[in-house]
C-alpha cells in the first residue's frame, strides 16, 4: 500500500490473450481506484500480461496491466459486466468450465 492515491480514473483496456472476459483483442472499459501497486520478484511472461490499458485521454500513455493465467484473472480493472452483451454470459461459462 502507498501513502497516497496511486491511480484514479476511467481506462480502456485490449486483452492481449482470451480470458474469462473477452477474447484476445477484445476491448474493455474500466476504471481504477487504488491505493497499491503491483511489484513482482519475477518478470511477468508476456503470455500471462491480461491487458494493454490506457486512460481515456488521447495523450496518456498505454501500459500493460494484469495477469491472466487459466481461470484466473487479476487486475486492478474494475470493468462492469453491463457495458456489453456477453460479458457476463462469457464469464458464467467460462467458470462453469471449470467446474467439471
Amino acid at each position: 500500500m502507498t501513502g497516497k492515491l496511486a491511480a484514479l480514473g476511467y481506462r480502456h483496456a485490449a486483452a492481449l490473450h482470451p480470458n474469462l472476459l473477452t477474447e484476445g483483442g477484445g476491448e474493455l472499459r474500466g476504471h481504477e481506484f487504488r491505493y497499491s501497486t503491483w511489484v513482482c520478484d519475477e518478470p511477468i511472461a508476456g503470455d500471462d500480461i491480461a491487458w494493454q490499458v490506457r486512460g481515456t485521454r488521447a495523450e496518456a500513455p498505454a501500459d500493460s496491466g494484469g495477469f491472466a493465467s487459466g481461470n484466473l484473472l487479476a487486475s486492478y480493472l474494475h470493468i462492469h459486466f453491463a457495458q456489453r452483451a456477453g460479458i457476463a454470459g462469457r464469464f458464467v461459462e467460462k467458470l462453469g468450465a471449470c467446474r467439471t
